[in-house]
């Protein structure tokens, strides 16, 4: 009989489970259902955008949220004044990022290390101070409320927006699992590995890396765009607060940073937690409960979960062979 890969079997398991979320809207389930999925998806597409630059090139980035807030900010400023759809605004609030994203990459992605991450944290605190000030355009504080998607009724918005979180986490999945197996990936991780080395060798490494950076903004940016219009309504703290600007990084290295499926595994594990907690205990606790649970799984499995059951499989298969050649 034949043997399947071990990646095509994995793939037609992610394949099967995503076919089985895409019809589940036929089924007569309560909408909060539909939404606290329709929220973890949007994790996936954020953890998965940080992997790319965060995983594969090895950069971590806390600007996530400078571009996912700027997308919620874009679609909810043109719903509210010009009445413009958000399924279409979206996109103009990604693209606005990517170029943003574009410019700032050339500049901060010469920077190594901590001196990258802390000048990407700056960027996020600048733009949601940024946003914060310019009340008469953003709400200030108080944000932009109202922003129903007017092609749908409320009845139909959880699976609208549960059918369209589910898309764009299937594009991002795909994004990660080409990068992961192309030449593109092998150079970003080449720049992880050695990134000296790497341009001797004629990898163009701000350029490359920059390139990445503006495709992470990009999906960010529709995921905040659909984000706004789906809790119907955006401020400082939703755009540029702790859970949109270090969750998405935490969820990547949980399930395991420079894998495909890393970010997928560590969004539901760490959302799907985050939300029941929150039925269960008040929010404060819940953050306390959270992030001391969270501290002592990264100590315990820096590689993440990936590397974690990588690591066991090959003792396994090691012992086994052991056993055989006695």
């Amino acid at each position: 009989m034949t043997k399947f890969p071990r990646v095509s079997r994995l793939g037609l398991g992610v394949a099967v489970a995503i076919a089985a979320l895409a019809v589940l809207p036929l089924f007569s389930l309560p909408g909060f259902v539909f939404r606290i999925l329709a929220v973890t998806f949007m994790y996936v597409v954020m953890a998965e955008s940080f992997n790319w630059v965060g995983g594969y090139a090895g950069y971590v980035s806390l600007g996530n949220a400078a571009f996912f807030g700027i997308g919620a900010y874009t679609t909810a400023i043109l719903l509210r004044d010009y009445g413009l759809s958000p399924f279409l605004t979206m996109f103009l609030g990604a693209i606005i990022a990517m170029v943003l994203a574009w410019g700032i990459g050339l500049s901060t992605l010469k920077l190594r290390g901590s001196y990258f991450t802390l000048t990407t944290l700056a960027v996020t605190l600048l733009l949601g101070q940024m946003f914060m000030g310019l009340e008469n355009l953003t709400g200030g504080g108080r944000g932009i409320y109202n922003l129903h998607a007017r092609e749908l009724t409320p009845a139909q918005e959880p699976a609208a927006f549960y059918l369209i979180f589910l898309a764009l986490m299937i594009g991002s999945i795909v994004m990660s699992y080409r990068i992961e197996n192309s030449c593109l990936g092998l150079r970003l991780m080449a720049i992880r590995e050695n990134e000296d080395a790497a341009v001797s060798l004629g990898v163009e490494a701000t350029k490359l890396k920059s390139t990445v950076f503006a495709i992470s903004a990009f999906f960010l940016g529709v995921a905040g765009g659909i984000y706004s219009s789906f809790l119907s309504y955006v401020n400082p703290d939703i755009a540029y607060g702790v859970l949109t600007t270090v969750t998405p990084v935490l969820m990547a290295i949980l399930g395991g940073r420079g894998t495909w499926l890393g970010p997928v595994i560590g969004a539901f594990i760490l959302d799907l937690s985050r939300q029941y907690l929150s039925f269960l205990i008040m929010s404060e606790l819940n953050l306390l409960v959270f992030g001391g649970a969270l501290i002592i799984v990264i100590l315990v499995l820096p590689a993440g979960l990936i590397g974690f059951f990588a690591k066991l499989l090959r003792g396994l298969r090691v012992s086994a062979r052991g056993q055989e050649s006695k």
